[in-house]
């Protein structure tokens, strides 16, 4: 741990247990979707609605922020698994980590801290909301370091480090994603599909902002069963084993 993570994590932590209803709402921001994901999805629900002489470009601008999020989503997971494991501040045995008040200490144990998931996904949304606004995209912004970011600092999900990392990649997926050349040859044919297919496009649409606000939970559960149902289906049957 660098002396930033130290400096700040310690810091931080001894705050814990000082005030219960600070501790509490630290707990609700870090942990509740709609709080998080929610509120973004419903902004950009509401630009994708907004009318105007530029409704199409707006349409554009939120699928672009859409589809970075999506890859914002898969590179923090893919970034936690490949990258070497850190364990979480919550989990460090190296430090007298006080865990707040409404914290359980197992809570995403053996799961890697580096880099913030979170961070990669909210300042990647940040970023596209930028697009569409200059005023949204600074308070989306603010909300995601002050109500998103520092919450799961404090709680002890992560170090300082993993979500500056996290934010570095979130924002350079943000500002790919909404390039001129995605908007131009991707979001634009995606927009395409909401015109010809609405029936089709809609659904879908409500289905992958409805991951993207709870960061593809309900996915990874049932993917989770799907691979123990296939583990319990290749175990041998002991009641065919001839005796």
């Amino acid at each position: 741990m660098n002396f930033l993570d130290s400096a700040v994590t310690l810091t931080l932590n001894g705050f814990s247990q000082v005030s219960w209803s600070f501790d509490y709402a630290m707990v609700f921001f870090a942990s509740a979707h709609l709080a998080k994901g929610g509120i973004f999805m419903a902004v950009l629900w509401w630009w994708w609605f907004k009318d105007g002489n530029k409704k199409f470009d707006y349409r554009e601008r939120v699928i672009s922020a859409l589809l970075s999020a999506f890859v914002a989503v898969a590179a923090g997971r893919i970034l936690a698994i490949i990258l070497p494991f850190r364990a979480r501040p919550l989990h460090e045995t190296s430090i007298d980590f006080l865990p707040p008040l409404g914290m359980t200490s197992n809570v995403l144990e053996g799961w890697s801290s580096f880099p913030s998931d979170h961070a990669v996904l909210f300042f990647s949304l940040s970023v596209s909301l930028f697009f569409l606004s200059r005023k949204l995209g600074l308070c989306a912004l603010a909300y995601t370091v002050f109500l998103i970011a520092f919450p799961r600092i404090y709680i002890g999900f992560h170090y300082a480090s993993d979500i500056l990392v996290g934010g570095i990649i979130g924002a350079g997926i943000g500002l790919l994603g909404n390039s001129r050349i995605v908007v131009d040859n991707v979001s634009r044919r995606v927009l395409g599909c909401a015109n010809s297919t609405p029936a089709l496009f809609y659904p879908v649409l409500f289905l992958l902002t409805f991951q993207i606000a709870e960061m593809f939970e309900s996915t990874r559960e049932g993917i989770k069963f799907a691979v123990h149902v296939y583990e319990q289906a290749c175990l041998p049957n002991e009641s065919l084993v001839l005796k």
